[in-house]
């Protein structure tokens, strides 16, 4: 996962505005996280990632927060974010991708690397893991794990003729890998696929928390596409909508009278996220 505050970490402390924007380019959130992630011990980069998602539930329209309502739901969210303890350490002294060992395991294997160091806090335990470790038996420095498609919604977007499609659901990295890493092990887990029958992969980018996709381009995925998701909260908490199925079971009537008047969305537009695909017939 790229660490997005990189682009800011030699930049001197700055007053911080009274009201900042959400915008994964801010100086000012970026600072603002990387005080509360302190204050809290949390590992900073989670924090202002979370914090992309959770703060527009409290900002306006054009997408604008107070500082204090920042400062508390920052707060919110670095209690539910790993302490910098239990997140992997950067990487060191590894130089090449090649110098890593590569595995493919059964998605649980790598769940609580993913769930750790993840910005959305968990992972889908269905599928197969494509895994760099430092070693054979060590932790792992990345991961890319392909799960069963289940995407209603993306099948007009899909070419003619494909008949097993998978979705790249988690692709993760942790600092200090060496550059191509990520693209690396998106083209291995394709490769793996292929040997597995799959015909074509979709993933996500979501542009709002300042990933640009150079890493799935890189492992020649293309744009097909964009899912109009929004964003949504849970008595006040982001929330995606496989964490309520997992939580909560499939729509239902019992369900939407639990969830009555608990579910809200932000005024602030999100935008949309890409859709990225990668044909393994050719």
């Amino acid at each position: 996962m790229a660490n997005v505050i990189d682009r800011f970490a030699n930049q001197s402390p700055i007053d911080l505005p009274s009201t900042l924007n959400v915008d994964a380019h801010s100086p000012s959130l970026i600072q603002l996280a990387d005080e509360v992630a302190a204050e809290h011990g949390r590992v900073p980069r989670l924090v202002f990632l979370k914090s992309l998602l959770q703060l527009p539930i409290v900002a306006s329209a054009s997408g604008l927060v107070e500082r204090t309502d920042a400062h508390d739901q920052l707060t919110r969210v670095a209690l539910r974010t790993t302490r910098i303890e239990d997140a992997a350490s950067p990487c060191s002294d590894i130089v090449n991708v090649s110098e890593f060992a590569r595995s493919i395991e059964p998605a649980h294997a790598v769940a609580e690397f993913i769930s750790n160091n993840h910005y959305l806090g968990y992972s889908r335990p269905d599928g197969i893991a494509t895994v760099y470790r430092f070693g054979r038996d060590s932790l792992p420095a990345a991961a890319a794990v392909l799960s069963p498609f289940d995407y209603p919604a993306l099948v007009p977007l899909l070419p003619e003729g494909v008949k097993h499609v998978e979705v790249l659901s988690r692709g993760l990295g942790i600092d200090g890998i060496p550059a191509g890493t990520m693209s690396s092990i998106y083209s291995a887990a394709a490769r793996d696929a292929r040997r597995r029958g799959v015909d074509y992969v979709v993933t996500y980018i979501n542009s709002f928390l300042g990933f640009s996709g150079a890493s799935f381009r890189g492992a020649n995925f293309v744009p097909i596409g964009f899912d109009f998701v929004g964003a949504k909260y849970l008595d006040g908490n982001y929330i995606t909508d496989r964490q309520l199925d997992t939580e909560l079971g499939p729509d239902s009537p019992s369900r939407r009278q639990l969830l009555d008047g608990r579910i809200t969305k932000p005024e602030m537009p999100i935008a949309p996220l890409t859709v990225m695909g990668l044909d393994l017939r050719r």
